[in-house]
C-alpha cells in the first residue's frame, strides 16, 4: 500500500476525535504540515501528525499528495495575508514554509522565519512568547489565531528548536526526568496544573511563580501571592514544574 499525505491549502485545519463535525475538536493542522493518512471514511480522512498525534480531518480543507511535502522553516511573526494565485492567505504564527516553494521569496520573511531544524535556543522563549501576548484562547488551537495551553508551549518550544508532544500531560511526562521546586524556576521553565495529579493547564515560567500562559487569552499572571496579577486559582490546582534546560542542553 503507497502511503499518502493530506496537505492543508488553508492557514489552520480543525482537527476532529470522529469523522464527524460534532465529535469536537482536538487539536489543529497547520498550513505546512504535511499529515500521513492512515484511514478513510466517506469524505474524511484519518491523519498522524509529525507529534504522533491522530485525528480527523474533513477532505474539503487540503488536497492529497502521494509523496511527504516537506517545510523548511516556522513562521514566528505577526499574522499576515496576501495575495497567492489569486487567492488570499493567511500566514499565522505557528505555520511551515520551505524554501524551495516560490512563496518563500516572494515575500521579505526578515527575522520572522527560523530553521525547523535548529539547535536549542532556550533563551529564546519567553521573548518570542510575549510577542504572544493578548491572542486569545482558542481550544485545539496552536497558531497565533488562538491557542490552547499547551498548544502554546508546544509551538514556542518548537521555534526554539525543542520538540514536546501535544497535550499537557504528555508534556509533563517529557519533562519529568528534572522536577524543580517552581520558586526556583527559571523563565522559559515549565509549570504545570491540575487536580487528583490529572494534568489539565500548563504554562511557561517567567522567574519563579510568575507565569505566561493562554487561559482566556496569552497573558502573565503569578501564583505568588505578593503580585499584583495574583492568580489564586493557580496555586489551588498547582501540581508541579520541570525545568527547560536540563532535560534540553545544547
Amino acid at each position: 500500500m503507497v502511503n499518502k499525505y493530506f496537505n492543508p491549502n488553508t492557514a489552520v485545519v480543525p482537527v476532529y476525535n470522529k469523522p464527524e463535525f460534532s465529535s469536537g475538536k482536538i487539536t489543529e493542522i497547520i498550513l505546512g504540515e504535511s499529515c500521513e493518512i492512515i484511514g478513510t471514511e466517506k469524505n474524511w480522512f484519518q491523519v498522524v501528525q509529525d507529534d504522533g498525534y491522530k485525528g480527523w480531518v474533513n477532505s474539503f480543507f487540503g488536497y492529497v499528495s502521494d509523496k511527504f511535502i516537506s517545510t523548511s522553516h516556522l513562521y514566528i511573526g505577526q499574522t499576515i495575508s496576501f495575495d497567492w494565485d489569486g487567492q488570499k492567505q493567511f500566514i499565522p504564527f505557528g505555520a511551515r514554509i520551505d524554501q524551495n516553494n516560490p512563496i518563500f521569496n516572494d515575500h521579505s520573511w526578515g527575522n520572522s522565519i527560523v530553521p525547523l531544524k535548529q539547535n536549542h535556543v532556550i533563551e529564546n522563549v519567553i521573548p518570542l512568547a510575549k510577542t504572544l501576548l493578548g491572542v486569545p484562547y482558542r481550544w485545539g488551537g496552536k497558531t497565533s489565531f488562538g491557542f490552547d495551553c499547551s498548544g502554546l508551549i508546544q509551538t514556542v518550544c518548537r521555534a526554539c528548536g525543542i520538540q514536546l508532544p501535544r497535550d499537557a500531560w504528555q508534556q509533563q511526562e517529557a519533562l519529568s526526568e528534572y522536577q524543580i521546586e517552581a520558586s526556583d524556576a527559571l523563565p522559559g521553565d515549565i509549570h504545570f496544573f491540575g487536580e487528583k495529579d490529572k494534568v489539565t493547564h500548563v504554562g511557561f515560567s517567567l522567574n519563579g511563580k510568575k507565569i505566561l500562559h493562554a487561559q482566556g487569552w496569552v497573558k502573565e499572571e503569578s501564583f505568588n501571592d505578593n503580585e499584583s496579577n495574583y492568580n489564586q486559582s493557580l496555586v489551588d490546582k498547582y501540581l508541579s514544574s520541570y525545568s527547560i534546560r536540563r532535560n534540553f542542553r545544547p
